[in-house]
Protein backbone atom coordinates (compact mmCIF):
# COMPACT_ATOMS: atom_id res chain seq x y z
CA UNK A 1 0.00 0.00 0.00
CA UNK A 2 1.18 3.42 -0.99
CA UNK A 3 0.93 6.15 1.62
CA UNK A 4 0.45 10.00 1.03
CA UNK A 5 1.65 11.42 4.86
CA UNK A 6 0.19 15.34 4.87
CA UNK A 7 -2.06 17.41 7.41
CA UNK A 8 -2.88 19.60 4.60
CA UNK A 9 -6.33 19.15 3.17
CA UNK A 10 -5.25 20.58 -0.21
CA UNK A 11 -3.59 17.54 -1.68
CA UNK A 12 -5.44 14.03 -2.64
CA UNK A 13 -3.74 11.58 -4.58
CA UNK A 14 -4.96 9.10 -6.44
CA UNK A 15 -3.55 5.21 -5.52
CA UNK A 16 -1.91 6.75 -2.49
CA UNK A 17 -3.69 6.39 1.30
CA UNK A 18 -3.72 9.78 2.97
CA UNK A 19 -2.92 10.14 6.58
CA UNK A 20 -1.75 12.87 8.93
CA UNK A 21 0.93 11.11 10.40
CA UNK A 22 3.26 8.45 10.13
CA UNK A 23 2.05 6.08 12.79
CA UNK A 24 -1.12 5.81 11.01
CA UNK A 25 1.43 4.12 8.08
CA UNK A 26 0.64 0.64 9.25
CA UNK A 27 0.74 -1.79 6.35
CA UNK A 28 3.65 -0.85 4.59
CA UNK A 29 5.92 -2.93 3.18
CA UNK A 30 9.11 -3.55 0.47
CA UNK A 31 6.58 -2.11 -2.34
CA UNK A 32 5.09 0.74 -0.44
CA UNK A 33 5.96 4.36 -1.85
CA UNK A 34 5.50 6.67 1.56
CA UNK A 35 5.35 10.31 -0.47
CA UNK A 36 6.00 12.26 3.01
CA UNK A 37 4.76 15.99 2.74
CA UNK A 38 3.86 17.07 6.55
CA UNK A 39 3.27 14.99 9.66
CA UNK A 40 2.00 15.59 13.49
CA UNK A 41 5.32 13.95 14.54
CA UNK A 42 8.57 16.42 15.07
CA UNK A 43 11.19 15.93 13.34
CA UNK A 44 13.23 13.75 15.65
CA UNK A 45 10.19 11.44 16.57
CA UNK A 46 9.80 11.56 12.72
CA UNK A 47 13.39 10.02 12.06
CA UNK A 48 12.68 7.48 14.41
CA UNK A 49 9.33 6.33 12.95
CA UNK A 50 10.88 6.37 9.24
CA UNK A 51 14.17 4.60 10.32
CA UNK A 52 11.89 1.93 12.16
CA UNK A 53 9.86 1.59 8.99
CA UNK A 54 12.96 1.17 7.00
CA UNK A 55 14.57 -1.89 8.90
CA UNK A 56 11.79 -3.45 10.36
CA UNK A 57 9.36 -3.17 7.32
CA UNK A 58 11.49 -3.23 4.72
CA UNK A 59 10.44 0.17 3.62
CA UNK A 60 12.68 1.93 1.38
CA UNK A 61 10.92 3.94 -1.33
CA UNK A 62 10.58 7.35 -0.27
CA UNK A 63 9.54 10.76 -1.70
CA UNK A 64 9.65 13.91 0.80
CA UNK A 65 8.02 17.22 -1.19
CA UNK A 66 8.09 20.41 1.20
CA UNK A 67 8.91 23.92 0.42
CA UNK A 68 10.63 23.86 3.86
CA UNK A 69 12.01 20.20 4.79
CA UNK A 70 13.21 19.14 8.51
CA UNK A 71 16.91 19.08 7.46
CA UNK A 72 17.23 15.58 10.13
CA UNK A 73 14.58 14.26 8.11
CA UNK A 74 16.16 15.27 4.76
CA UNK A 75 19.10 13.99 5.35
CA UNK A 76 17.41 10.69 6.70
CA UNK A 77 15.87 10.18 3.35
CA UNK A 78 18.89 11.04 1.40
CA UNK A 79 20.76 8.19 3.25
CA UNK A 80 17.76 5.70 1.85
CA UNK A 81 18.41 6.73 -1.72
CA UNK A 82 14.90 8.48 -1.29
CA UNK A 83 13.95 12.14 -3.53
CA UNK A 84 13.87 15.31 -1.63
CA UNK A 85 11.96 18.35 -3.47
CA UNK A 86 11.50 21.39 -1.92
CA UNK A 87 8.66 22.32 -4.84
CA UNK A 88 5.51 21.54 -3.20
CA UNK A 89 3.43 22.54 -6.41
CA UNK A 90 4.74 18.80 -7.40
CA UNK A 91 1.78 17.73 -5.51
CA UNK A 92 -0.49 19.19 -7.59
CA UNK A 93 0.12 17.59 -10.73
CA UNK A 94 -0.08 13.61 -10.57
CA UNK A 95 1.97 13.59 -13.42
CA UNK A 96 5.71 15.21 -11.77
CA UNK A 97 4.46 12.83 -8.82
CA UNK A 98 4.82 9.64 -11.16
CA UNK A 99 8.36 11.04 -12.52
CA UNK A 100 9.69 11.05 -9.20
CA UNK A 101 8.60 7.31 -8.48
CA UNK A 102 10.45 6.56 -11.60
CA UNK A 103 13.69 8.29 -10.85
CA UNK A 104 12.73 6.27 -7.43
CA UNK A 105 12.65 2.91 -8.52
CA UNK A 106 15.54 3.49 -10.62
CA UNK A 107 17.38 4.22 -7.83
CA UNK A 108 15.99 1.33 -5.91
CA UNK A 109 16.69 -1.00 -9.33
CA UNK A 110 20.54 0.03 -8.79
CA UNK A 111 20.84 -0.71 -5.27
CA UNK A 112 19.27 -4.22 -5.60
CA UNK A 113 21.86 -4.83 -8.35
CA UNK A 114 24.78 -3.69 -6.17
CA UNK A 115 23.04 -5.75 -3.17
CA UNK A 116 22.55 -9.21 -5.25
CA UNK A 117 26.27 -8.99 -6.70
CA UNK A 118 27.46 -8.73 -2.82
CA UNK A 119 25.23 -11.40 -1.50
CA UNK A 120 27.54 -14.35 -1.93
CA UNK A 121 30.66 -11.76 -1.48
CA UNK A 122 33.32 -13.44 1.07
CA UNK A 123 32.76 -10.60 3.45
CA UNK A 124 29.11 -11.72 3.81
CA UNK A 125 30.31 -15.26 4.42
CA UNK A 126 32.29 -14.03 7.26
CA UNK A 127 29.78 -12.39 8.62
CA UNK A 128 27.58 -15.68 8.58
CA UNK A 129 30.52 -17.51 9.89
CA UNK A 130 30.53 -14.62 12.98
CA UNK A 131 26.49 -15.18 13.51
CA UNK A 132 27.01 -19.03 13.97
CA UNK A 133 29.55 -19.12 16.15
CA UNK A 134 27.65 -16.64 18.07
CA UNK A 135 24.74 -18.88 17.83
CA UNK A 136 26.40 -22.21 18.16
CA UNK A 137 25.31 -23.44 14.59
CA UNK A 138 25.67 -27.11 14.12
CA UNK A 139 27.25 -26.27 10.80
CA UNK A 140 30.60 -25.14 12.65
CA UNK A 141 32.00 -28.91 13.05
CA UNK A 142 31.21 -29.19 8.84
CA UNK A 143 34.74 -29.26 7.63
CA UNK A 144 33.47 -28.64 4.45
CA UNK A 145 31.90 -25.16 5.71
CA UNK A 146 35.35 -24.26 7.41
CA UNK A 147 37.03 -24.58 4.29
CA UNK A 148 34.49 -22.01 2.76
CA UNK A 149 35.16 -19.92 5.36
CA UNK A 150 39.05 -20.15 5.40
CA UNK A 151 38.58 -19.39 1.22
CA UNK A 152 36.92 -16.90 2.06
CA UNK A 153 39.09 -15.09 4.92
CA UNK A 154 42.11 -15.56 2.65
CA UNK A 155 39.61 -14.05 -0.61
CA UNK A 156 39.34 -10.87 2.26
CA UNK A 157 42.68 -10.49 2.97
CA UNK A 158 43.79 -10.68 -0.64
CA UNK A 159 41.25 -7.79 -1.13
CA UNK A 160 42.43 -5.89 1.67
CA UNK A 161 46.18 -6.49 0.64
CA UNK A 162 45.40 -4.99 -2.76
CA UNK A 163 43.43 -1.77 -1.48
CA UNK A 164 45.83 -0.74 0.90
CA UNK A 165 48.63 -1.39 -2.41
CA UNK A 166 46.38 0.80 -4.45
CA UNK A 167 46.08 3.51 -1.50
CA UNK A 168 49.32 3.37 -1.52
CA UNK A 169 50.44 4.02 -4.79
CA UNK A 170 47.84 6.92 -4.58
CA UNK A 171 48.93 8.09 -2.14
CA UNK A 172 52.82 8.13 -3.19
CA UNK A 173 51.50 9.55 -6.77
CA UNK A 174 49.48 12.27 -4.89
CA UNK A 175 52.60 13.45 -3.14
CA UNK A 176 55.29 13.22 -6.20
CA UNK A 177 52.45 15.15 -8.33
CA UNK A 178 52.32 17.74 -5.18
CA UNK A 179 55.93 17.97 -5.21
CA UNK A 180 56.69 18.67 -8.79
CA UNK A 181 53.56 20.86 -8.60
CA UNK A 182 54.98 22.68 -6.25
CA UNK A 183 58.67 22.77 -7.30
CA UNK A 184 57.43 24.41 -10.71
CA UNK A 185 55.49 26.84 -8.91
CA UNK A 186 58.34 28.25 -7.27
CA UNK A 187 60.60 28.14 -10.32
CA UNK A 188 58.17 30.13 -12.44
CA UNK A 189 57.90 32.71 -9.40
CA UNK A 190 61.76 32.41 -9.19
CA UNK A 191 61.67 32.87 -13.16
CA UNK A 192 59.26 35.89 -13.15
CA UNK A 193 61.12 38.17 -10.26
CA UNK A 194 64.25 37.26 -12.13
CA UNK A 195 62.35 38.70 -15.62
CA UNK A 196 60.76 41.13 -13.40
CA UNK A 197 64.24 42.60 -12.17
CA UNK A 198 65.95 42.12 -16.10
CA UNK A 199 63.28 44.38 -17.51
CA UNK A 200 63.95 47.23 -14.52
CA UNK A 201 67.55 46.73 -15.20
CA UNK A 202 66.64 47.82 -18.58
CA UNK A 203 64.38 49.98 -18.08
CA UNK A 204 66.93 51.31 -15.55
CA UNK A 205 69.61 51.43 -18.34
CA UNK A 206 68.02 53.37 -20.84
CA UNK A 207 66.85 56.23 -18.07
CA UNK A 208 70.36 56.69 -16.75
CA UNK A 209 72.82 55.84 -20.34
CA UNK A 210 71.91 59.60 -21.74
CA UNK A 211 73.36 60.73 -18.33
CA UNK A 212 76.41 58.74 -17.92
CA UNK A 213 77.62 59.75 -21.42
CA UNK A 214 76.92 63.31 -20.56
CA UNK A 215 78.94 62.95 -16.99
CA UNK A 216 81.85 60.53 -18.60
CA UNK A 217 84.55 63.44 -16.76
CA UNK A 218 82.67 63.44 -13.46
CA UNK A 219 84.08 60.46 -11.44
CA UNK A 220 81.73 60.93 -9.11
CA UNK A 221 78.59 59.80 -11.01
CA UNK A 222 77.70 56.66 -10.57
CA UNK A 223 73.61 55.74 -11.60
CA UNK A 224 71.16 53.75 -9.02
CA UNK A 225 71.49 50.51 -7.96
CA UNK A 226 68.32 48.42 -8.27
CA UNK A 227 67.76 46.38 -5.27
CA UNK A 228 65.83 43.01 -5.11
CA UNK A 229 66.50 41.55 -2.38
CA UNK A 230 64.30 40.67 0.96
CA UNK A 231 66.15 42.44 3.90
CA UNK A 232 64.73 46.12 4.98
CA UNK A 233 67.35 48.58 3.18
CA UNK A 234 66.80 52.24 4.24
CA UNK A 235 68.72 55.18 2.39
CA UNK A 236 69.11 58.27 4.16
CA UNK A 237 69.30 60.87 1.04
CA UNK A 238 70.74 63.98 1.70
CA UNK A 239 69.49 66.44 -0.75
CA UNK A 240 71.34 69.24 0.77
CA UNK A 241 74.27 69.67 3.62
CA UNK A 242 72.33 68.41 6.64
CA UNK A 243 74.26 69.49 10.11
CA UNK A 244 74.62 66.20 12.67
CA UNK A 245 73.30 63.70 10.09
CA UNK A 246 75.88 61.54 10.41
CA UNK A 247 75.42 61.39 14.29
CA UNK A 248 71.51 61.26 13.73
CA UNK A 249 72.26 57.95 11.78
CA UNK A 250 74.35 56.30 14.20
CA UNK A 251 71.98 57.12 16.56
CA UNK A 252 69.47 55.38 14.62
CA UNK A 253 71.56 52.10 14.39
CA UNK A 254 72.13 52.04 18.15
CA UNK A 255 68.23 52.43 18.14
CA UNK A 256 67.73 49.30 16.01
CA UNK A 257 70.49 47.25 17.32
CA UNK A 258 69.73 47.84 21.20
CA UNK A 259 65.58 48.54 20.95
CA UNK A 260 64.66 46.35 18.40
CA UNK A 261 67.62 43.63 19.18
CA UNK A 262 68.73 43.76 15.49
CA UNK A 263 72.35 43.21 13.16
CA UNK A 264 72.64 46.23 11.52
CA UNK A 265 75.36 47.53 8.67
CA UNK A 266 75.62 50.86 7.81
CA UNK A 267 77.34 52.33 5.15
CA UNK A 268 77.99 56.19 4.14
CA UNK A 269 78.15 57.14 0.32
CA UNK A 270 80.01 60.24 0.19
CA UNK A 271 82.26 61.90 -2.57
CA UNK A 272 85.89 61.96 -2.80
CA UNK A 273 86.77 65.36 -0.80
CA UNK A 274 89.95 65.39 1.17
CA UNK A 275 87.39 66.23 4.11
CA UNK A 276 85.89 62.93 3.70
CA UNK A 277 88.51 61.26 4.61
CA UNK A 278 89.11 63.06 7.84
CA UNK A 279 85.64 63.22 8.22
CA UNK A 280 85.06 59.14 8.46
CA UNK A 281 89.08 58.21 9.36
CA UNK A 282 87.59 55.86 12.35
CA UNK A 283 85.03 53.99 9.35
CA UNK A 284 86.23 51.10 7.59
CA UNK A 285 86.61 52.14 3.74
CA UNK A 286 85.28 49.94 1.74
CA UNK A 287 86.47 49.87 -1.84
CA UNK A 288 86.44 46.93 -4.60
CA UNK A 289 90.04 45.47 -2.56
CA UNK A 290 88.80 45.77 1.04
CA UNK A 291 85.86 43.88 0.24
CA UNK A 292 87.34 40.99 0.13
CA UNK A 293 88.54 41.26 3.58
CA UNK A 294 87.72 40.04 6.64
CA UNK A 295 86.56 43.75 7.96
CA UNK A 296 84.04 43.54 5.26
CA UNK A 297 82.21 41.08 7.19
CA UNK A 298 82.97 42.23 11.09
CA UNK A 299 83.01 46.04 10.31
CA UNK A 300 79.41 47.19 10.70
CA UNK A 301 80.17 50.42 9.70
CA UNK A 302 81.93 51.36 6.17
CA UNK A 303 82.35 53.98 3.65
CA UNK A 304 82.99 54.81 0.52
CA UNK A 305 83.53 57.30 -2.52
CA UNK A 306 82.84 54.34 -5.32
CA UNK A 307 79.30 53.05 -4.91
CA UNK A 308 79.88 50.61 -7.82
CA UNK A 309 76.94 48.34 -7.99
CA UNK A 310 78.29 44.58 -7.76
CA UNK A 311 79.85 46.27 -4.70
CA UNK A 312 77.08 47.50 -3.40
CA UNK A 313 74.89 44.80 -3.62
CA UNK A 314 77.60 42.19 -2.48
CA UNK A 315 77.31 44.23 0.64
CA UNK A 316 73.86 43.49 0.67
CA UNK A 317 74.20 39.76 1.11
CA UNK A 318 75.67 39.54 4.31
CA UNK A 319 74.24 38.26 7.42
CA UNK A 320 72.67 41.18 8.65
CA UNK A 321 68.84 42.19 9.55
CA UNK A 322 68.48 45.82 8.35
CA UNK A 323 70.76 48.17 6.34
CA UNK A 324 71.18 51.62 6.60
CA UNK A 325 72.49 53.99 3.66
CA UNK A 326 73.65 57.32 4.42
CA UNK A 327 73.74 58.59 0.48
CA UNK A 328 75.40 61.98 0.68
CA UNK A 329 76.42 62.06 -2.69
CA UNK A 330 75.48 65.28 -5.19
CA UNK A 331 72.42 63.30 -7.36
CA UNK A 332 69.14 64.09 -6.30
CA UNK A 333 68.11 59.91 -6.75
CA UNK A 334 69.13 57.61 -4.21
CA UNK A 335 72.24 55.61 -4.60
CA UNK A 336 69.42 52.43 -4.13
CA UNK A 337 65.96 52.13 -5.53
CA UNK A 338 63.20 49.47 -6.34
CA UNK A 339 62.93 47.43 -2.46
CA UNK A 340 64.76 50.00 -0.81
CA UNK A 341 63.05 52.64 1.68
CA UNK A 342 64.00 56.18 0.71
CA UNK A 343 64.05 59.16 3.40
CA UNK A 344 64.96 62.17 2.05
CA UNK A 345 66.94 65.29 4.47
CA UNK A 346 66.18 68.58 3.71
CA UNK A 347 67.11 71.83 5.16
CA UNK A 348 63.78 74.08 3.26
CA UNK A 349 60.84 74.28 2.19
CA UNK A 350 62.26 75.32 -1.23
CA UNK A 351 63.82 71.66 -1.21
CA UNK A 352 60.14 70.28 -0.53
CA UNK A 353 58.47 72.07 -3.24
CA UNK A 354 61.46 71.44 -5.82
CA UNK A 355 61.75 67.56 -5.70
CA UNK A 356 58.18 67.10 -4.57
CA UNK A 357 58.75 65.96 -1.43
CA UNK A 358 56.22 64.71 1.87
CA UNK A 359 57.29 66.50 5.07
CA UNK A 360 56.10 63.58 6.50
CA UNK A 361 58.64 61.15 4.81
CA UNK A 362 61.28 63.71 5.36
CA UNK A 363 63.74 64.34 7.86
CA UNK A 364 64.02 67.94 8.40
CA UNK A 365 66.14 70.84 9.64
CA UNK A 366 63.53 73.74 9.15
CA UNK A 367 62.44 75.30 12.13
CA UNK A 368 58.47 76.02 12.89
CA UNK A 369 57.65 72.86 10.51
CA UNK A 370 55.92 70.67 12.50
CA UNK A 371 54.61 68.37 9.97
CA UNK A 372 57.57 65.70 9.71
CA UNK A 373 59.03 62.36 10.17
CA UNK A 374 62.04 63.85 12.25
CA UNK A 375 63.43 67.46 12.55
CA UNK A 376 67.20 67.29 13.17
CA UNK A 377 68.34 70.01 16.01
CA UNK A 378 70.80 70.87 17.98
CA UNK A 379 71.72 69.04 21.26
CA UNK A 380 72.52 71.18 24.18
CA UNK A 381 75.03 70.15 26.62
CA UNK A 382 76.55 67.54 24.01
CA UNK A 383 77.91 65.13 26.37
CA UNK A 384 81.73 63.17 26.20
CA UNK A 385 82.19 59.58 25.41
CA UNK A 386 80.22 57.50 22.49
CA UNK A 387 77.87 55.52 24.88
CA UNK A 388 76.65 58.77 26.75
CA UNK A 389 75.84 60.43 23.26
CA UNK A 390 74.09 57.83 21.86
CA UNK A 391 72.49 57.62 24.89
CA UNK A 392 71.35 61.42 24.91
CA UNK A 393 70.09 61.22 21.23
CA UNK A 394 67.83 58.04 22.12
CA UNK A 395 66.59 60.04 24.44
CA UNK A 396 66.21 63.25 22.57
CA UNK A 397 64.57 61.09 19.28
CA UNK A 398 62.90 58.35 20.71
CA UNK A 399 59.35 59.41 19.48
CA UNK A 400 61.28 60.39 16.08
CA UNK A 401 63.30 57.02 15.59
CA UNK A 402 59.85 55.45 16.58
CA UNK A 403 58.28 56.74 13.72
CA UNK A 404 61.28 56.03 11.32
CA UNK A 405 60.67 52.44 12.34
CA UNK A 406 56.91 52.17 11.20
CA UNK A 407 57.68 54.25 8.43
CA UNK A 408 59.86 51.97 6.65
CA UNK A 409 58.28 48.63 8.23
CA UNK A 410 60.24 47.95 11.39
CA UNK A 411 57.60 47.19 14.04
CA UNK A 412 59.20 44.48 16.04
Amino acid sequence: MNYLVSTSNEYDLENYTKVDSLQAVIEADANSIILLHSFQEDSYKASLMLSNLYSTKGVNKFIYINNSPYEDVRVLIDSFKGVVEEDESLLEDEDEIAGLVEILKEDSLEIAIGETENQNSPFNVLTEFVSKLSEGDESLNDPLYLDVVNRALTSVNRDMKLQEERISLMGKGVIETYNNTTKTINNLQVKAEEMKNKLLEIEHDKKYSGASRNRASNLSFYPPIIYTGNIPLIVFKEMSACRYLTSMVLAYKNHLETIKNKRVRLIVVSGKQELTKRRYEGFFELTLQSMKSEYAITKDVAFTTTPLRDMMLEMTKKSDEVILILDRTYEKDPIFTNKAKVIHCVTSIGELRKYNLKSEESIISIRGLKNSLMRLTHIDRYPEGVENRLDRYEKTFYESFNRIDEFVGITR
